[in-house]
């Protein structure tokens, strides 16, 4: 279970997209920070890879809905663990 470290790894919409399509992401999990928003984290080999916005900040998704959206619709992911703050 992956676990939000502000020193981690973070990865692009467009290249986490295509570790998707080579079939390189072992797991993705949706991370409940303390502010109810939730990240996007991923293993891809042995490495722990967050989403980050275009602006180089880690992505933020306000809820659960708006992220399997995401998911699904730009990074052909249909499957996540949930990990929440309780």
């Amino acid at each position: 279970m992956a676990k939000h470290n502000p020193n981690q790894e973070t990865v692009s919409e467009e290249v986490l997209a295509a570790l998707m399509t080579e079939g390189s992401v072992r797991a993705v999990w949706a991370i409940e920070s303390s502010n109810g928003k939730f990240t996007l984290t991923a293993q891809v080999g042995r490495t722990i890879q967050t989403l980050r916005s275009r602006r180089k900040s880690v992505r933020m998704f306000a809820d659960l809905n708006r992220l399997k959206k995401f998911c699904r619709k730009r990074l052909g992911i249909n499957r996540f663990e949930v990990i929440g703050q309780k």
